[in-house]
């Protein structure tokens, strides 16, 4: 936790080793330890990169994995020519589903202002929180293994003295690499959301925002099994680690529930 800690000052330091010029030699002296912690030149480099990759890492990965599994589909198809296109059996077609469930994690970070970003005064760690979230989300199941879609997640937990409130929108994958084992393994499948959102802590006595994320990057990686299946409704327990960051805060969740997914198809 103490090395996590360290690399969220260096990257939220960020915006005022931006906003502000160079302190003059006096004010470093004032500033103490406090102002030889942050480098502005590797926190400017991270910042830069990270804004600049925020959305579209999302989207790169996304559309990796699914060029990847295309593409061994096509590479199979390829090998036998004659063959017939393989038989959709358990999935296909449009698909939306929702997970609902609770969650446990913490929040850390500052007001979202230039000025405060940086600064231990206006540091906030709400310690262990629990809480709940839900996600939905349409897209398209491509065959038996593959699926990708839009999601909208949102959700909110609670500590000994803070509030934390957070939604997002999201690039979703979920694969199942286990199907060509057949049986149970069919249904076990893993997901991957990946986009944008925004975070905001408050007191519970209070509507003061002592942390506000702005636009933050979001990537929540799960596991699944859709165990029960009642006509065109696959059911099952989920769990999944949900991580959103930005130069002002950075929440980390831990969030287990069950999830009801439709598809169209077979």
């Amino acid at each position: 936790m103490n090395e996590f800690h360290r690399i969220f000052d260096l990257v939220a330091g960020l915006a005022r080793a931006v906003a502000e010029p160079a302190p003059a030699p006096n004010a470093d002296a004032a500033r103490g330890r406090h102002a030889a912690r942050f480098s502005p030149q590797p926190v400017e480099k991270l910042w830069r990169e990270r804004r600049i990759g925020r959305f579209s890492t999302g989207l790169a990965v996304t559309a990796a994995a699914c060029a990847l599994l295309v593409g061994v589909e096509a590479r199979a198809a390829e090998s036998d020519p004659n063959a017939a296109p393989p038989r959709r059996t358990r999935r296909g077609g449009f698909t939306a589903g929702l997970a609902l469930g609770p969650l446990g994690g913490a929040a850390v970070g500052y007001p979202n202002d230039l000025k405060q970003i940086g600064r231990p005064e206006f540091r906030s760690d709400t310690g262990f929180s629990g809480g709940g979230a839900g996600t939905a989300w349409i897209g398209v199941t491509f065959n038996d293994y593959l699926a990708f879609g839009l999601a909208g997640y949102g959700g909110a937990m609670v500590g000994a003295q803070h509030l934390t409130t957070f939604n997002a929108f999201a690039f979703r994958l979920e694969g199942y690499p286990a199907f060509g084992l057949g049986g149970p393994l069919r249904d076990f499948g893993l997901s991957l959301e990946s986009g944008l959102g925004v975070a905001t802590t408050k007191p519970v006595d209070s509507d003061a925002k002592v942390i506000e994320s702005g636009a933050a990057s979001r990537v929540a990686l799960g596991t699944f099994f859709e165990g029960l299946r009642v006509g065109k409704f696959a059911m099952g327990p989920f769990a999944a680690v949900d991580l959103s960051w930005s130069p002002s805060s950075f929440r980390h969740t831990t969030w287990i529930g069950w999830r009801t997914n439709f598809n169209v198809g077979p």
